[in-house]
């Protein structure tokens, strides 16, 4: 983890501030991802999954979930992972 500077970089930001949000946009695809995108099934609380379907219903996107949910593949090192978590 953080083997690059631009990953080091992001966590010393991270680490640095109090953030109480944050989104991570992607240059490919009209969905929403959340945590956890290493598992095959959703483990978000449910009380978080209706932040999220909120979030996805305000900015209309229409594909919603974890990566398998939304690309069909795992993703770990997701920094939404990494984040969430923290």
């Amino acid at each position: 983890p953080f083997s690059e500077p631009e990953t080091r970089a992001l966590q010393k930001i991270c680490e640095e501030n109090n953030f109480k949000t944050a989104m991570n946009f992607h240059a490919f695809g009209s969905m929403l991802t959340h945590p956890y995108n290493w598992a095959n099934t959703d483990l978000l609380p449910a009380d978080d999954k209706a932040v999220y379907k909120e979030i996805a219903k305000v900015f209309g996107w229409k594909k919603f979930g974890t990566a398998i949910q939304t690309v069909g593949y795992t993703a770990t090192g997701e920094s939404d992972d990494w984040m969430y978590s923290k």
